[in-house]
């Protein structure tokens, strides 16, 4: 345990000023994120006023930078300043809007009814769209869209998920096309599609239903009898993944060519690891996360199952593959953030084990005080505890009214 400890929060100094276009005129609105450079840094933004003023109060000193975001990425705006000040004048490129306006067709020309539209900024080099505010996972109705989108050309409109009047998926492969000027009408043209059919089985070769099936961009849920379908394929081999339900192994990818109508994939049960989850005073604990994971071993795949204890502790991780090792860690979480106990890690756990005892140990702890600037106790706030050695289990508990603070079922080592 390690006791004392005493946060003296620093007085913050302001930074403030006006951000302004090209020309000079005032930019309302802009996000601006204040950053410290090489010092303690929290979160301090603030958005610019209807004059383009803002203020950030309670600003660590010394060299500091403005950020802001520009095309969905963070961007520093203007250089680096030494804090405090209220002089800065942060030149920045004012958004335009544009309006996108098309319709999509499928290879006869006739409007498709139904399907999902999204709009990118286009990137080179192959790279896929960067996705702009406005510009997304909305549909196109009885063929149309419209999306008014910040920034200017290109933009990328991406079309999926084709689907008729009654929202069946059709047969119609997803397409994009590139636009420059957002006067002209988009026009979106899907081509036909490949279709992969096939079913999920047991071992016995009973269907499981239910069960998605993903190739590509597309998926489809197993029916009744273990049947799919999948549509809206490109010509060409693909690799089919199927999502196993709880207690079954999570099979192999398969391999097959689009318009393969009799792919079979075979899902086997699981073995289980049970057992309980003792606290330091040998009762087992009400609330704990229990994980299991595993590597590639002797043609399974790699995995990983997760739960939270049962009363009295117990807790069963199914659809373990047979043959591997399996890594096992228990963490009980406090209700403020954080940790209660330490957590425990159990290396080299056989499938099937059933008895499977975890016992947490109680932790270290640290605890300490946070006052103001005055020496007074300061209440309000977090307090972070992040291991120095990066490997160890971190967490945060929020400062009592008395300034009191205690981060608890901590690893040893070394924190910051």
């Amino acid at each position: 345990v390690r006791e004392g400890i005493e946060m003296r929060l620093a007085v913050g100094v302001e930074v403030s000023g006006i951000v302004v276009d090209k020309d000079g005129e005032p930019l309302s609105g802009v996000g601006l994120l204040l950053r410290s450079i090489g010092g303690v840094s929290g979160w301090n933004n603030t958005t610019t006023d209807s004059a383009g003023r803002f203020s950030f109060q309670g600003a660590a000193e010394g060299r500091s930078q403005i950020y802001t975001w520009t095309g969905g990425q963070q961007k520093p705006l203007g250089k680096p300043f030494d804090a405090p000040t209220t002089e800065l004048r942060l030149v920045h490129e004012r958004v335009t809007t544009a309006v996108l306006r098309g319709v999509v067709q499928g290879p006869d020309g006739a409007s498709i009814p139904l399907s999902t539209v999204t709009v990118g900024a286009a990137r080179s080099g192959g790279a896929g769209p960067m996705q702009v505010p406005g510009g997304g996972g909305t549909d196109a109705v009885a063929g149309a869209f419209e999306r008014t989108v910040p920034g200017k050309g290109p933009w990328e409109v991406r079309v999926m998920a084709p689907r008729d009047e009654q929202g069946n998926p059709l047969n119609l492969q997803p397409a994009r096309v590139t636009v420059e000027d957002a006067a002209e009408r988009v026009v979106v043209k899907l081509e036909p599609g490949r279709e992969i059919a096939g079913s999920v089985v047991d071992e016995s070769g009973k269907g499981l239903a239910d069960v998605v099936v993903r190739a590509a961009s597309a998926s489809a849920r197993t029916l009744a009898q273990g049947r799919f379908r999948i549509r809206g394929l490109k010509d060409g081999p693909l690799t089919l993944y199927a999502m196993p339900p709880a207690g079954y192994v999570r099979p192999a990818p398969v391999v097959t060519q689009a318009g393969a109508q009799d792919v079979r994939i075979v899902l086997t049960r699981g073995l289980e690891i049970g057992g309980t989850a003792f606290g330091p005073d040998g009762k087992p604990v009400k609330q704990a996360f229990v994980s299991a994971q595993w590597p590639a071993a002797g043609g399974a795949q790699p995995g990983h199952a997760n739960v939270q204890v049962q009363p009295g502790g117990k807790f069963l991780l199914q659809g373990i593959p047979p043959g591997v090792s399996v890594r096992v860690q228990v963490q009980v979480w406090a209700a403020g953030g954080g940790t209660a106990l330490a957590p425990k890690v159990i290396e080299n756990v056989r499938p099937g084990t059933k008895d499977l005892e975890v016992h947490l140990g109680g932790g270290l702890t640290i605890e300490g005080i946070v006052v103001g600037p005055d020496g007074k106790p300061q209440g309000n706030c977090f307090v972070y505890g992040t291991s120095v050695e990066g490997s160890k289990q971190t967490g945060y508990v929020q400062v009592g009214d008395d300034g009191l603070w205690k981060l608890s079922g901590l690893e040893p080592g070394r924190y910051k």
